[in-house]
């Protein structure tokens, strides 16, 4: 990866289509993404931050064919949600914060049941829950923060027993 000092953060490793993707947290000029052949050799993919330096990390995710990546930052919609079926070549899905302004993040995410969710943080009206649906669509599928404002971030999401569980802070 390159020796760049502002990089804080390596917050995900995945294997996809048998390369090893590395996302790096930037706050400085948005979250990268980058892959390896190897493990020694490394090319970024896709624009620093998807083109905005207020993502400035990048959770990244593997499922059913496709590598997805969520964003999280600092700003007003900055919880974003794209996917790539190549590895370099990235589509968003759904809009910038999921239509709530105050979406800041996406973080915790799982497959489960053949769907994928996915987290928000949102420290005004509480964390969402989304389900990709199999048309491309996103639907909030809890009500904001669990009836409960002060449960602004979904950090973990895991399936456990034939449930869905969402670890939250």
């Amino acid at each position: 990866m390159e020796n760049d000092p502002i990089n804080q953060t390596l917050v995900s490793l995945v294997e996809f289509n048998d390369y090893l993707y590395a996302s790096v947290g930037n706050i400085a000029e948005g979250a990268k993404i980058f892959r390896s052949s190897n493990g020694t050799a490394w090319m970024k993919v896709g624009d620093d931050g998807f083109g905005d330096i207020g993502c400035f990390d990048i959770v990244l995710y593997v499922f059913d064919g496709a590598i997805y990546a969520l964003t999280f930052g600092g700003g007003p919609s900055t919880a974003k949600l794209y996917k790539s079926t190549n590895g370099t070549s990235w589509t968003q899905i759904g809009t910038d914060g999921f239509g709530d302004i105050n979406n800041t993040g996406a973080v915790g995410i799982v497959a489960f049941n053949d769907h994928l969710y996915f987290g928000t943080i949102n420290a005004v009206t509480g964390t969402e829950i989304f389900r990709l649906n199999d048309a491309g669509t996103l639907t909030q599928v809890n009500s904001d923060g669990f009836d409960g404002a002060n449960n602004t971030e979904t950090w973990a999401l895991t399936v456990y027993d034939g449930a869905l569980y969402a670890g939250l802070g």
